[in-house]
């Protein structure tokens, strides 16, 4: 329950135009999705950006824009993992007091993406140790 009410906080954030203006917005939403969805065409991990790395961010309390960051990732990967419908997450945004055009922009973001965040989603497993071989 901590990491859930974290988690509204820092997407809360996202919805006080004091501390994301629209373009701070946009960035940071698409940062995060380019960073949740951050494979090639190889299958390879790209780097992830930093959130120092867009310049619409500069003038964001950094800790702000972390805090929103990671729980804006925590709340689409759940997304993406559960499969939950549009509707659904358009109610969590809402909860989070996102305004309706900013709440219409992220889940058009998200949706376009998914299909993209569901297969790295899928690609990512823990594989426990393989035994090759034991001597006495």
């Amino acid at each position: 329950r901590a990491s859930k009410a974290a988690s509204s906080k820092g997407v809360s954030l996202l919805g006080d135009k004091s501390v994301f203006d629209d373009a701070a917005f946009d960035a940071l939403v698409s940062l995060t999705i380019k960073n949740a969805c951050r494979e090639d065409q190889n299958g390879n991990k790209d780097k992830m950006i930093a959130l120092s790395d867009m310049k619409e961010l500069n003038e964001v309390n950094p800790l702000q824009a972390k805090a929103a960051h990671v729980a804006l990732m925590t709340t689409l990967i759940e997304a993406a993992k559960t499969d939950i419908p549009q509707s659904q997450l358009i109610g969590v945004l809402e909860e989070a007091k996102l305004s309706e055009e900013r709440v219409k922009n992220l889940v058009d973001m998200y949706e376009e993406s998914k299909p993209i965040l569901r297969k790295v989603l899928g690609k990512n497993r823990m594989d426990f140790p393989q035994l090759l071989g034991i001597e006495w």
